[in-house]
């Protein structure tokens, strides 16, 4: 009894009601508030959650899309693939597209000028979609890669100039004059007064570059090689021979592969070569008053010569291309051997549009020579005025079955517009 009157009688513990009730609400309170932490906790995760999600399959869109770039470029390299200047091909399509995973690939490859190539991948997954541009230009791994080169030495006269062309852009008036027209050696370089080479000059191990006069200007470096230039044989493609042939009046050889003892054109005459032919020779002749006619409108002219080479002062060599790959001349004539040297003469009045590579000839071209493409020698003399103009298109000529290719530009474009094919994308 007296238990029961303790807890009913007031007075005993004044206050105690109130402070029960408000250490209640405050409990109440503050799991409310850890419910709606524990909410908003759960939303958070929850969005992190969508957006990794949505991070990855952004990332696995854009590696996709990378995808594309890397199969596009194998097929270039291989040359399965290979499309006309301003053509497009795909590999792939956006309704057939390539399969990788739980991801998909396509790409559009244009070329987008003689030795361009603009690849535009787009890749998806999961709803994202991912695009990448990129732009591969041919490697200038050609043999010919000098307006001039010798062995063992180079002279180019007083008053010479070098530059460069393009013939994949037109003709040679067309363009401003352009800074590859390099020249070099193994040995020494020796530039006379007033030459202007509009490119590098390059010389080998022990080799120097010296200025036999004044107002010597190279536009483009004086360096050394990092080794000497190596000069391969000739390998002329096998062939019976048809024995000599003397041309005396107008007479048109090829197409195909022809062998002869030695040709020789007499004055009058017009000796016509229609390419795309291949013609060994032992020696050449192109007398006094004849001409010489390269027509590669359906394919290149190469020629192989093993003996004598020699052009007369007053005959003519026209070719119709201005490529300098359309017209290629091997002479492997040795003019140093002991008992019986070749001899090599070139003294046309003309201009010569063609690569020539005598790797066994010592050569001294006459003043006022002018050539279209590129002259390799053992060693070369230009007299003066000479005026060689390097032919940009040997430096990616190349008969290997795999294309060299190099990358000029990779880099994601938006997703959101179609770039035009050929055009950079925004």
């Amino acid at each position: 009894m007296k238990l029961s009157t303790h807890l009913v009688s007031g007075p005993s513990n004044p206050g105690g009601g109130d402070r029960a009730g408000s250490v209640l609400v405050t409990v109440i309170i503050f799991v409310l508030v850890l419910a709606g932490l524990g909410s908003s906790m759960l939303r958070v995760d929850l969005s992190i959650s969508d957006s990794r999600r949505t991070e990855g399959a952004a990332q696995l869109a854009y590696f996709a899309a990378e995808s594309g770039i890397d199969e596009a470029f194998i097929l270039l390299r291989s040359r399965l693939l290979e499309p006309e200047e301003g053509e497009s091909l795909s590999v792939g399509t956006e309704q057939t597209p390539r399969v990788l995973a739980t991801s998909r690939y396509w790409a559009e490859v244009t070329r987008l000028d003689a030795w361009r190539y603009q690849v535009i991948a787009s890749g998806t997954s999961q709803g994202e979609r991912k695009r990448q541009e990129c732009v591969f230009s041919t490697a200038p791994v050609g043999f010919f890669q000098y307006a001039a080169f010798g062995k063992d030495g180079l002279l180019v006269g007083e008053g010479s100039a070098t530059n460069s062309y393009d013939p994949t852009l037109g003709a040679f008036a067309s363009q401003a004059s352009r800074g590859n027209g390099g020249v070099g050696s193994n040995g020494n370089v020796v530039l006379g007064g007033d030459t202007f080479i509009n490119g590098d000059a390059v010389i080998g191990e022990d080799g120097s570059i010296l200025e036999n006069g004044s107002n010597v200007v190279i536009t483009g470096d004086r360096e050394s090689l990092e080794e000497n230039v190596t000069f391969p044989p000739i390998e002329p493609p096998a062939v019976t021979s048809s024995g000599p042939l003397d041309v005396t009046e107008d007479a048109t050889l090829g197409p195909g592969l022809l062998g002869f003892d030695g040709v020789s054109a007499s004055a009058g005459s017009t000796l016509t070569i229609e390419g795309p032919a291949q013609i060994v020779m032992s020696d050449f002749v192109l007398g006094g008053g004849s001409s010489l006619v390269i027509d590669s409108s359906n394919g290149p002219v190469e020629v192989y010569s093993s003996g004598d080479w020699d052009i007369s002062s007053d005959s003519t060599v026209r070719t119709t291309s201005e490529a300098a790959r359309d017209f290629q001349v091997f002479i492997a004539g040795d003019t140093e051997s002991g008992s019986d040297p070749a001899t090599v003469s070139f003294n046309a009045n003309t201009v010569l549009h063609g690569a020539i590579y005598a790797p066994d000839a010592s050569i001294t071209i006459p003043a006022g020579f002018e050539l279209f493409g590129s002259l390799i020698a053992r060693s070369l003399n230009f007299g003066e005025g000479a005026r060689l103009h390097f032919d940009e298109s040997l430096l990616y000529e190349s008969d290997e079955e795999v294309l060299a290719l190099e990358t000029l530009i990779w880099r994601p474009i938006s997703a959101d517009v179609d770039p035009t094919p050929g055009t950079p994308g925004p």
